[in-house]
């Protein structure tokens, strides 16, 4: 797609030059925008923008009225040729048949539409409880609002488990990451940067400058301006064609109108041909033409309208107990009838859960019991359960787990989520499954400092003071990366081994490494190392805040200050 323009994105007019919001820094969106970064918007200007460009709100099809759902019950075929055949049997005095295909064409017509208006009562119901509130700067404070009275201009704020619920430039964000897969069809989270984007007219899935309406925020937290709303976002301009799409009947009502069009064929031509027979006889014409429409009406099988209706009325109500909402009576069969089906995997046919299986300490491998992010769950070594408290180094790449991490899983619902990157979330389940209390680790390890997850380092470096005094780094991330930063590692003995390696024998380790040759299995791996060293420092950062004296198995010789830490992490 182009770059947007602040006329077609925002409707305000604010200047009539092209503006690509991506390719725009921070500071010249805001004031094309005539809002402020930190202030936002004056309650003034916010309703000013409201009344002019309207709220924040996709357009939405009419509700159907209760008639109209009630008129659309006689718009089949086969429902016309029944009306047909009872206004003949009427006036051919067959009040009986008569009366029998209008009971059918009245029962069909009552079922069809209380299942129907009682599931579009149901969705106007939810979509009147739906109402989504958004954080934004106004007047210098922070407060939350309605997100349909969100304007452009608007200074939102972002935290991770957040929807954005408009599009806008990320002027200012801390590790944030947004899952756009409604919008791009990505799976991944995508990392926004308030740095413009320096191609100008770069694809939607390449603007990492922009958030965009109907993603979620993975992890992280941002700030960002407002910079379309309503039908003017980008799900918004797709929600617009899909409605310019023309609506097709169910498979199902494509064969009942063949069959309708092919009976009527049939009833028509047979009576034809019996009238003509029977007048070729000697019989009277008026008598004939009688006989004719008496077995034309007899033909038409009204009791097929009524089971089919009666059947779909049935799985209507199955699919209700399990909390499956079906607009229209004809849609039930729509899936019976799906052959294929396109999906993503991550999060749709799978739950998106990451589950530990094995840790791999000190020349011993742990497996972990227990599935997604339910608690419930032990370690064992060779078959027999594992006491956390009376080893040592399993504890430690635990402790370290859980504190070099920055996702939480909630479990206040009936189903515990996980709030920030699902590996993380695993980290924390494995340690709760240990007995950890992840409170008390916090307490006990305060984090100081940090340097976030680089997809360029493929390092989390996390800072704490300890319980004796003294400062420690934890370090999470990709085995190759861990081992060219590390000086020794574990042995079965517990003891420390391994001298520091050079780049061809990293790169040899690695190969044998166990937990390498998991990932040949298709299991994600992670390492997870403690201490500071120099190669840690120079591959998370170019200065070297974070370095000190070599660690052996933990164990700092020194380690670096406060201070210096919080400006390690500043600066990167």
């Amino acid at each position: 797609m182009t770059a947007q323009a602040i006329p077609s994105a925002i409707g305000t007019g604010l200047t009539s030059t092209p503006v690509p919001f991506p390719s725009r820094s921070a500071a010249e969106t805001a004031r094309d925008l005539h809002t402020d970064i930190l202030d936002g918007l004056s309650g003034a200007d916010v309703a000013e923008r409201l009344a002019r460009d309207g709220p924040n709100t996709l357009a939405k099809a009419a509700s159907a009225s209760a008639l109209k759902i009630l008129l659309h019950q006689f718009q089949s075929l086969m429902v016309v040729l029944l009306i047909a055949a009872c206004g003949v049997a009427l006036a051919l005095g067959e009040r009986i048949e008569a009366a029998a295909i209008l009971v059918v064409i009245l029962l069909n017509a009552a079922i069809g539409f209380v299942t129907e208006w009682k599931a579009a009562a149901a969705l106007d119901g939810l979509r009147k409880q739906a109402v989504s509130l958004a954080r934004v700067v106004r007047d210098g404070r922070d407060r939350q609002v309605e997100t349909a009275d969100l304007v452009a201009g608007d200074v939102v704020l972002l935290s991770e488990g957040d929807r954005v619920h408009a599009d806008g430039r990320v002027v200012e964000q801390a590790r944030l990451q947004v899952d756009e897969a409604a919008l791009t069809g990505e799976s991944l989270p995508v990392a926004k940067s308030a740095d413009p984007v320096l191609d100008a007219g770069a694809a939607l899935g390449d603007r990492t400058s922009m958030v965009h309406r109907s993603t979620a925020v993975t992890a992280g937290r941002g700030r960002f301006i407002v910079t379309a709303t309503g039908s003017r976002t980008e799900i918004g301009r797709i929600g617009a064609l899909i409605a310019g799409v023309a609506a097709h009947g169910t498979p199902l009502e494509a064969k009942l109108a063949q069959l309708s069009r092919a009976l009527l064929v049939i009833v028509l031509a047979l009576c034809l041909v019996i009238i003509l027979v029977g007048w070729l006889r000697g019989n009277a014409l008026l008598y004939m033409v009688e006989v004719g429409i008496s077995l034309a009406v007899a033909a038409v099988p009204e009791g097929l309208l009524a089971v089919t209706t009666m059947t779909l009325a049935i799985g209507m109500q199955r699919m209700a107990r399990m909390n499956a909402l079906v607009r229209r009576l004809p849609a039930v069969e729509s899936l019976g009838s799906t052959t294929v089906i396109c999906t993503d995997k991550t999060g749709t046919l799978t739950r998106n859960e990451m589950t530990v299986r094995a840790y791999d300490v000190a020349a011993r491998r742990y497996e972990v019991t227990g599935a997604g992010y339910a608690a419930p769950g032990g370690f064992s070594l060779d078959g027999e359960a594992v006491d956390i408290g009376h080893d040592e180094p399993l504890g430690l790449a635990l402790r370290i787990g859980a504190l070099c991490n920055d996702a939480r899983v909630d479990r206040s619902g009936e189903v515990a989520t996980a709030l920030g990157d699902p590996t993380e979330a695993a980290l924390i389940v494995a340690a709760e499954k240990a007995g950890l209390d992840l409170a008390d680790l916090a307490r006990a390890y305060p984090r100081i400092a940090e340097i976030p997850f680089d997809s360029d380092t493929k390092l989390m470096v996390t800072v704490h003071a300890t319980p004796e005094g003294t400062h420690v780094a934890y370090v999470k991330g990709a085995p190759a990366e861990v081992l060219k930063a590390s000086v020794s590692a574990l042995g079965a003995d517990r003891t420390c081994r391994c001298p520091r390696p050079t780049e061809r024998g990293s790169r040899r380790r690695t190969r044998h490494w166990r937990p390498r040759r998991c990932a040949s299995s298709g299991w994600p791996i992670a390492c997870c190392p403690t201490g500071s060293s120099r190669r840690i420092s120079r591959a998370t950062s170019p200065s070297s805040a974070l370095s000190g004296r070599p660690t052996r198995c933990g164990t700092a010789s020194r380690q670096p200050s406060p201070s210096a830490a919080r400006r390690e992490s500043a600066r990167s």
